[in-house]
């Protein structure tokens, strides 16, 4: 398996060499983003919104990140999170099981996939996703004063390729060129390879990663590469989930 997704031909938008690239965590709740800080030569996660913390995943009609979940309590409803489990699969498949604990109204459309009706308005998941990268893609300028044209985005494991074309099509429609998909169990192994430099002999490590969402990965790391032996994830065990698992609990005793 690749150690990521190329998309240089793919892409609607044109890589500008000159422009600053950022790294973009695409997670259920919160995204990160990071960039290379050139001056003291390391990767930087910037500051989000109000303060130190990543910017939320959340969506309304006239808000998105942080703003939408503050206003979330007001307008339940019309307030989308959870939005990249929504993408990809279609209406019947097993992403149902979480329509009892989204408070919005999830239909189904003509064609089988998934619809957010909004008051009175009905949206596309992937949608909502450009809105989230154009949120993520305007924080970032604002952050480094220059316009950000260029993103690497780490995507869960188990994502399906649909969901990774759709996650690149809609950077596209965001303005942002696409140059990798990498998964977050790789990532993660990239980074710990970095450290490794100038120590000899091969590797195999066990990327563990139990947030949002769980990812899994086994990787063999030696000689300047990384080799994905084995990954897998499951998109229904993470932070919300175990909330879930709990109200349920209380609900049922």
């Amino acid at each position: 398996e690749k150690i990521y997704e190329d998309y240089k031909k793919d892409n609607g938008k044109k890589l500008q060499s000159q422009a600053p690239a950022i790294g973009i965590d695409l997670e259920t709740t919160y995204c990160s983003i990071a960039y290379f800080n050139k001056d003291f030569e390391e990767v930087e996660v910037t500051s989000h919104e109000v303060d130190e913390n990543p910017t939320s995943s959340y969506a309304q009609l006239n808000a998105v990140g942080q703003t939408a979940r503050d206003l979330a309590h007001l307008n339940l409803e019309g307030t989308i999170f959870n939005i990249h489990r929504m993408c990809g699969p279609r209406f019947e498949e097993e992403n149902q099981k979480l329509k009892k604990y989204w408070p919005i109204q999830v239909v189904q459309g003509g064609d089988g996939k998934n619809k957010i009706r909004l008051e009175k308005q009905v949206l596309f998941p992937e949608e909502v996703l450009v809105n989230l990268f154009n949120n993520l893609k305007q924080m970032a300028e604002e952050y480094l004063g220059e316009t950000v044209l260029n993103v690497v985005v780490t995507i869960p494991a188990y994502f399906s390729p649909k969901q990774k074309t759709i996650t690149h099509e809609a950077c596209n429609k965001a303005g942002l060129y696409i140059t990798r998909l990498i998964s977050k169990p790789a990532a993660a192994a990239v980074a710990y390879s970095v450290r490794l430099q100038g120590q000899g002999g091969k590797r195999r490590g066990l990327i563990f990663d139990l947030g949002e969402t769980f990812d899994v990965a086994i990787l063999e790391i030696g000689n300047k590469k990384i080799k994905i032996v084995a990954t897998d994830g499951d998109p229904f065990l993470g932070g919300d989930d175990f909330d879930n698992s709990l109200a349920q609990h209380c609900v049922d005793t």
